[in-house]
């Protein structure tokens, strides 16, 4: 594996660790990853060396070449046809030359993790453990879920059909995984825990087994 497929997997992981803001300007818009010591010079993956710029810094960190604002251009621009813009396909999903479609089997786990969470009203806490038991594989191979790869999955809405991307909603773009009905589950979850820790106190069961 190069160290640009390396960075593309641990992209979600970058993501989730930095500070929503420039690390140049203080910027909290048009922000893009950046390498510090960049990979073709020996830079590598690792935290320490990724910081977030927005376009205009990210841009003069390249000697003011405009190829990074015409890159984010064109990333918006797939972002409103409902295409792929950039950066790690969410779970669920696979992409081919930028057309996004849905992984069947990776959904089939969507709507486990979704019932799990929203119908059985397991607690965050558990849901990562049944699903290491049941062995449900993650997008990327990791040892086991966790709690960050589940959460991340219950408050995405593109499996409602909604592209977002840089914090802007494009709409109904993407074909669903949930429907309507897991919609007003949810929503209707929301409104009964408001304010309130979720303690399981069921035992759950998929085809017929009890986790």
């Amino acid at each position: 594996m190069n160290k640009r497929e390396e960075y593309m997997l641990l992209y979600a992981e970058f993501d989730a660790k930095l500070p929503k803001v420039c690390g140049n300007c203080g910027s909290t818009s048009d922000l893009q990853m950046h390498h510090i010591v960049p990979l073709i010079n020996g830079g590598n993956n690792i935290l320490s060396n990724i910081t977030r710029l927005c376009t205009d810094c990210h841009s003069a960190t390249h000697g003011g070449h405009n190829f990074v604002k015409l890159a984010r251009i064109g990333s918006r621009n797939n972002a409103k046809s409902g295409k792929r813009a950039g950066g790690s396909i969410t779970y669920g999903y696979d992409s081919k030359n930028a057309e996004i479609y849905i992984n069947e089997a990776e959904a089939d786990v969507v709507r486990i993790i979704y019932k799990l969470r929203y119908v059985y009203e397991c607690s965050i806490t558990e849901m990562p453990i049944i699903l290491n038991e049941l062995a449900i594989p993650t997008k990327r191979n990791a040892a086991k879920w966790s709690h960050q790869a589940v959460k991340k999955i219950l408050v995405n809405p593109m499996y409602f059909g909604e592209y977002v991307y840089e914090g802007v909603n494009y709409g109904k773009l993407i074909a669903p995984i949930l429907d309507d009905e897991m919609k007003r589950t949810v929503d209707a979850f929301n409104e009964k825990y408001e304010g309130k820790r979720v303690t399981h106190k069921q035992r759950v069961f998929i085809d017929g087994e009890a986790v």
